[in-house]
């Protein structure tokens, strides 16, 4: 495939799409939705709090919610009166002139719009000089969104299925020794145990959920949304988004779903690769979303940490081949010899390879965890497992009592929504056998990533998912050059663990040079929005939503001028 050559973003290397049309703020909601404030009693997810959030949870002030209705089944919406009622989250604009909403998607698959409208609502109101309501649902089948996809009575049942269940549970595996035919018997049998506990979950999930189960596609949030939005800001009104990881599938199928009409501007971050996306479950292990998790790990945090002296705990051991090397070693000796600790700092009173693999694949997620990732991997090589423990799971086991009076919070609705979109084996593509599920993960293993090889393992299962999918997208990714009015703008770290930079080069060439702009950033972590982000990528996020503006190159490169282990970080 033909690359594009990188260009560096110059202040007079923008083109000048349609602008927004602006109003004063009071003209925001003419359209009839009644909107409730946040902390209200009814609609009741509105009195949700997500931990460590920055706004002031004695005012809510300046979010609203509600509630809207929208067909369960798109494809026969007329004659089908079942409905899901949607979960609706916003973060009003502060500023005039007033351009009117963005809507973001966070990702997953399977997050709550809801939950992280109230960290995303103000970040991305600054990044907009606050003249656009930030708006974000709860996805059909999620969260506060109803019927909602469950698997279990109560959170006391689903966290007895979590620390007993070997479905939820990561491989149990070393990094060395992985061609051996002892290491694939060990790996074919822990798969062998996985499925038969996985099928048992998701046939209770699908009978416990109903009719939800098999309308969970992607291609039904896309309608969900242009519904949402007609009805929200007008039929007339096109649709600005901005979605990360899973978000940018949605905003790609969005793209090509909807009619040109309907698309304003849209912007997707962390990109997923939609061509891998819509194939077989098994393409997602032969293309995998980890190939550059242990790039990242390595040109990331590894390089930095060697040459940031003290600032890195683990500097003293050298280069950067010498930490990745250490880490290795010690994810090994936690294979053959499990480290014990306290019950009473971690209920299991055990250490096993999967925790540092845990807090490896975390220091390639989110480099703000870098200093702490790098003294509690020095801690551990010493010996103490303390901080290791802390950084990737609770302190202490949760009250039983408490739990069995509480609803289940994890939904599974990652296995829903990938299980709706992507194929379903056929004679010609049957359902790998677990010994061929096995090279399989044991190629990526050794070939892709040592640490995170095994990863969507289960995804690879979606015949045991007893639900037929009537919601899946097959029609093309593609667009004709000059289709879209605004061009999408699709932005990337080099370096992203769970997005490689791949599925945006990907975009770029399903939607065209014409219909779209790629903006990379070269520093690593899912996401720009997520990550450290350079003045360079919100000055063009920024004059991409306030003006209609864009880099005239199809590719641009921008700096990130610190790191975390920079002091000025």
């Amino acid at each position: 495939m033909l690359l594009p050559s990188l260009t560096f973003l110059a202040l007079a290397s923008i083109s000048i799409i349609t602008l927004t049309q602006a109003a004063p703020l009071a003209n925001r909601d003419t359209v009839k939705v009644t909107w409730s404030p946040w902390y209200a009693e009814v609609p009741t997810f509105c009195l949700k709090v997500t931990s460590g959030n920055s706004i002031s949870i004695d005012s809510g002030e300046g979010f609203d919610c509600t509630r809207i209705s929208a067909p369960l089944d798109w494809r026969n919406a007329t004659d089908d009166p079942r409905t899901v009622s949607l979960a609706v989250g916003r973060y009003r604009a502060t500023q005039e002139p007033y351009l009117g909403v963005i809507w973001y998607n966070p990702g997953g698959h399977g997050e709550s719009g809801t939950g992280h409208i109230y960290t995303i609502g103000p970040q991305l109101n600054l990044l907009t000089n606050g003249q656009y309501d930030i708006i974000s649902w709860d996805p059909r089948g999620i969260n506060a969104s109803t019927p909602k996809l469950t698997c279990f009575p109560s959170a006391l049942d689903e966290y007895l299925y979590q620390v007993t269940g070997v479905a939820t549970q990561n491989m149990d595996l070393p990094t060395s020794n992985l061609s051996t035919n002892a290491f694939e018997a060990v790996l074919e049998e822990q798969l062998a145990r996985k499925m038969s506990s996985l099928a048992g979950l998701w046939k209770q999930c699908v009978e416990m959920s109903g009719d939800i189960a098999a309308f969970m596609g992607t291609e039904s949030v896309v309608r969900d949304l242009d519904h949402l939005s007609k009805t929200i800001s007008g039929p007339d009104v096109t649709i600005n988004y901005y979605g990360v990881s899973y978000g940018t599938l949605l905003g790609q199928y969005l793209s090509v779903i909807l009619p040109p009409s309907r698309l304003g501007r849209i912007a997707i971050d962390g990109v997923a690769n939609a061509d891998v996306w819509q194939g077989y479950p098994t393409r997602q292990l032969t293309t995998p979303s980890f190939a550059d998790v242990d790039a990242t790990i390595w040109n990331g945090f590894a390089q930095n940490c060697a040459s940031a002296g003290d600032l890195c705990a683990l500097s003293s051991l050298g280069s950067a081949d010498a930490i990745v090397a250490s880490i290795d070693s010690l994810i090994d000796t936690l294979y053959y010899s499990p480290a014990t600790i306290s019950p009473s700092i971690y209920p299991s009173g055990s250490v096993k390879p999967e925790y540092a693999r845990a807090l490896l694949f975390q220091v390639a997620y989110a480099p703000s965890l870098w200093p702490p990732a790098a003294l509690a991997f020095a801690s551990a090589m010493n010996g103490n497992y303390t901080l290791m423990i802390s950084l990737i799971a609770p302190s202490s086991a949760p009250s039983l009592v408490a739990l069995a009076s509480q609803p289940a919070t994890y939904d599974y609705a990652f296995e829903g929504v990938a299980c709706n979109d992507w194929k379903a084996y056929d004679a010609e593509h049957p359902p790998p056998t677990t010994k061929e599920a096995a090279r399989l993960i044991r190629h990526n293993l050794q070939h892709v990533s040592g640490s995170m090889g095994d990863s969507l393992y289960s995804l690879v299962f979606c015949d045991l998912w007893p639900s037929e999918s009537k919601s899946r997208y097959e029609g093309p990714l593609e667009l004709a050059a000059d289709t879209l009015e605004t061009p999408v703008l699709i932005l990337t770290n080099t370096w992203d663990p769970v997005t490689p930079r791949l599925g945006a080069l990907t975009a770029l060439q399903n939607l065209g040079r014409t219909n779209s702009r790629l903006v990379e950033q070269n520093g690593t972590g899912h996401t720009t929005l997520q990550t450290p982000t350079s003045t360079c990528v919100k000055k063009i996020v920024s004059a991409y939503f306030l003006n209609g503006t864009l880099p005239t190159a199809s590719h641009t490169y921008c700096s990130l001028p610190h790191l975390p282990f920079d002091q000025q970080f």
